[in-house]
Formats: structure tokens, C-alpha cells, sequence
């Protein structure tokens, strides 16, 4: 995976919760190698989470979350409901 810093506060990433806007600050990596950086990674004390835009509007599309124990979920934005829709679950080997 490459690492391209975002130029433009623009270019951050944000994600919508009930009534709040949250910006997660600006993309780190491109993940899926089309030269544009789509995604960021927080780590904390029981994991980490990364969250992907992968439509390039800025608005969080994509979370996958790995605990410590190397257990995962990841989950989609469906557009039409504004419900996150798990897609995967289990754990890295």
C-alpha cells in the first residue's frame, strides 16, 4: 500500500453520525493502488480501525475494525438507509 499525504483540508475524511459531522482528518493510504489516498488508520488501546472512503467524496463508506486479539468486522455505509451493514467477520491467522 502507498502513502500519499492529502494537500487540501478538503481532502479530508468525514463521516456522519446521527445529527454530527465528524472530519477524521485527511487520507494516509491508497488501498485499492488507484493512485489516490482512500483511507486512514487509528490505532487504540484494543486495536485498530481503519475507515475508507472508497468512492472518493470524502464521506466514510468502509470501516474495519481488528482488536487486539486479531478478531475483525468490517461494515459498509448503505446509502439508501444510512445503516452500517456488516459485510465480514472473523479472524487474522
Amino acid at each position: 500500500m502507498a502513502t500519499h499525504p492529502a494537500h487540501d483540508p478538503h481532502d479530508n475524511l468525514w463521516m456522519a453520525d446521527g445529527d454530527r459531522i465528524w472530519d477524521l482528518g485527511p487520507a494516509e493510504t491508497d488501498t485499492d493502488a488507484d493512485g489516490v489516498a482512500d483511507s486512514l488508520t487509528r490505532i487504540g488501546p484494543d486495536g485498530m480501525t481503519v475507515y475508507t472512503d472508497s468512492d472518493h467524496d470524502g464521506q466514510i463508506d468502509a470501516i474495519t475494525e481488528v482488536d487486539a486479539d486479531g478478531g475483525y468486522e468490517s461494515r459498509r455505509l448503505d446509502t439508501a438507509t444510512g445503516e452500517w451493514v456488516r459485510t465480514d467477520i472473523g479472524r487474522l491467522r
